[in-house]
């Protein structure tokens, strides 16, 4: 074998790791910088609707405060507050909401404003009306799902 021939087949090798590497590390990239994000967000959608679906019987029973309703409380509020905080993670928004992806900055914001709304109607109060049917009603609209 030739010493040019060698030389070629050692080139040919070094640069076809070095592509696989540049190919593997744009990947990695692309997973844990957009797939990721988006993907903790609806995993975050996926716990707002079981928790909803999971609490929907105890909406406005309360009385007066507990432990088992104050965990409740807090269990809406941290969803309100995690769906808001997934959503602010994910970079190019606007090209993933275009692309269907995702949903709209503003239907995060009435998500999380409902959430946080049910959380205020946990508890019976006597002369106002409890407004969960409501909340959970732009939750449904705002995620697709009966809840």
């Amino acid at each position: 074998m030739e010493e040019g021939e060698l030389f070629k087949i050692f080139l040919t090798s070094a640069i076809t790791i070095f592509g696989s590497v540049i190919i593997y590390v744009c990947g990695q990239l692309i997973s844990k910088f957009i797939i990721d994000p988006i993907h903790n967000q609806k995993i975050t959608i996926a716990e707002i609707i079981d928790t909803v679906i999971f609490r929907a019987n105890k909406f406005g029973f309360y009385e007066s405060k507990n432990p088992e309703s104050d965990k409740a409380v807090g269990e809406l509020r941290l969803l309100a507050s995690k769906l808001r905080s997934k959503t602010y993670l994910i970079p190019f928004y606007q090209v993933w909401q275009w692309c269907g992806w995702i949903l709209s900055k503003a239907e995060i914001e009435k998500a999380a404003s409902a959430l946080i709304g049910l959380s205020n109607s946990f508890y019976k109060n006597g002369s106002i009306p409890n407004s969960s049917g409501d909340h959970r009603e732009e939750l449904s609209k705002v995620f697709g799902v009966k809840l």
